[in-house]
């Protein structure tokens, strides 16, 4: 749909944390494995931090493949394993007499009744919280689909008959064992909020466990698999608090980095119609004492605990939360025979009421796609201009470009900007006021060149998106820029500091 004269970004859902993404992958292309703050002016000693988006950039140079490519590739891939982890934990995990394909099909494609809210201007989270659904999920990024997947995986009873003694063998070797440890490691350098609902989740079994059977806690088979997700996941999450304390560049791109939690209306409107109908289902595993359930049961409660604790990452805590909330749904629906006509039809409005929110996601795409969004196109001359920055700029280069154009520069070239995302910028909002007084003519000339010097500006970026500010090519500023590079659209100029210097010192400067 791009036609001659633009090229899709890469991106139709969020394509402001799509690009920082991309951004990340740049570092690993360019041989990297410590990640630094891409869109801020000094990027810090930086951590051993995204690494799987630093792999996949390594991986992408390896098989000269492109990075929205790769991206995209790793987003299938992770969505594969997400479902049939999915299906492994529905089958294992609910009671019987449940119509599996129906939960598979609710968990995997379900969302809430946001589209509802829309009608009154709502704009609910199960529009725009992708982690929390495992079909937004897989929409937008691969690695919210392999946190997804890990999660089911390693909270999934081990075993179809689900018999005490079966699960205790399974999980008693030293191969399992570490293979819980492995999944919890990656799972913790994805997601350590995921990791820690896991781990809390298998905690919260074996004491369940222990209190109704009274047994060992040295014997409990969720207990063991605690210790190795707990081995697994806490070296790395110690570790990533620690690293991002200590680089105070990252400390001060975390303290603005909050994600707080929806209002209970918002979070109980993007997990219905299936919330209530869970409720009814945990009620009924609770009191038949249905033992697989009891993952789904634990998760649905500790994760609604969670995302009202006072911290400011607390939304972090739903993520796939719509899980366990769809697959107790259904099996509220043990109420009836199995596939009696009542429960079909009841549990086909079920997955009708769910589908629509990710239908008008999906409607937003295409609109922007019929409208050429330029947030989801690039312009040629755009696509050419990142291309001269790339092979035609030191390496450490720092860009000054307008909001829109600096989310761009990082991924498509490897060069830092002064602004480019509002989380991952450091002192974001003063950033981007600073970028956008200088596009604006806000800034006299003197100004604009103390900044310019000042910040240590290499590349002054005018695009389209740039040129529709108050600046030109005629204002004073752009006068004592040498041009080096310039298409029909876009103009390239680089700071001679010498000259900057000069301009500054100048008594009368005009």
């Amino acid at each position: 749909m791009a036609g001659a004269d633009l090229a899709f970004g890469g991106f139709l859902f969020n394509p402001i944390d799509g690009y920082s993404y991309l951004a990340k992958m740049r570092q690993g292309w360019d041989g990297a494995w410590r990640f630094v703050l891409p869109f801020s002016a000094q990027p810090g000693s930086g951590a051993y931090i995204y690494l799987f988006y630093l792999f996949l950039g390594h991986i992408a140079r390896q098989f000269s493949l492109s990075l929205p490519f790769t991206f995209h590739i790793a987003r299938l891939a992770s969505a594969l394993f997400m479902i049939w982890s999915l299906d492994r934990f529905i089958q294992r995990a609910l009671p019987g007499h449940v119509n599996y394909r129906a939960a598979l099909l609710l968990v995997a494609f379900g969302s809430g009744m946001g589209w509802l809210g829309l009608v009154g201007g709502l704009f609910t989270s199960d529009l725009w919280v992708s982690e929390t659904y495992p079909f937004l999920s897989a929409y937008n990024n691969p690695h919210f689909t392999l946190s997804l997947g890990l999660m089911v995986l390693l909270m999934t009873p081990i075993g179809l008959a689900g018999s005490q003694s079966e699960q205790i063998r399974s999980t008693q070797g030293w191969s399992a064992g570490w293979g819980f440890g492995a999944a919890a490691l990656l799972l913790a350098e994805l997601s350590p909020f995921g990791a820690a609902v896991v781990l809390l989740v298998c905690l919260g079994l074996a004491t369940w466990d222990h209190f109704e059977l009274k047994s060992s806690l040295l014997s409990n088979h969720w207990l063991r698999r605690a210790v190795w997700i707990g081995c697994g996941s806490l070296p790395i999450s110690l570790y990533t608090w620690l690293a991002v304390r200590a680089d105070p560049v990252l400390a001060a791109w975390n303290a603005q980095n909050l994600t707080l939690s929806p209002p209970w209306w918002d979070i109980a409107l993007s997990l219905s119609p299936a919330l209530p109908v869970a409720i009814l289902g945990a009620w009924r595993a609770v009191s038949l004492n249905h033992q697989r359930a009891r993952p789904a049961i634990l998760w649905a409660v500790l994760a609604l605990l969670l995302v009202y604790l006072p911290f400011g990452l607390q939304r972090r805590f739903l993520i796939g939360i719509y899980i366990p909330i769809a697959l107790l749904a259904v099996s509220a629906f043990q109420v009836w025979q199995a596939n009696s006509r009542m429960q079909r039809l009841t549990l086909m409005m079920l997955v009708i009421l769910s589908l629509p929110s990710n239908l008008v996601v999906m409607l937003a795409a295409w609109q922007g796609i019929a409208s050429k969004d330029d947030r989801i196109y690039l312009s040629v001359d755009e696509i050419h201009a990142l291309q001269w920055i790339e092979t035609n700029t030191a390496s450490n280069a720092l860009v000054l470009a307008g909001a829109e154009s600096g989310l761009l520069i990082p991924g498509w070239t490897g060069r830092r900007v002064i602004y480019g995302h509002p989380f991952e910028t450091v002192d974001a909002q003063t950033e981007k006021k600073l970028v956008e007084a200088f596009y604006s003519g806000e800034m006299s000339p003197q100004e604009a060149w103390e900044m310019l010097a000042e910040r240590g500006i290499d590349i002054v970026y005018m695009g389209p998106r740039e040129k529709s500010k108050s600046i030109s090519r005629a204002s004073p500023v752009m006068e004592h820029l040498e041009l080096a590079y310039t298409n029909p659209t876009i103009d390239i100029y680089r700071v001679i500091h010498e000259r900057t210097e000069l301009s500054r010192n100048q008594a009368n400067y005009p």
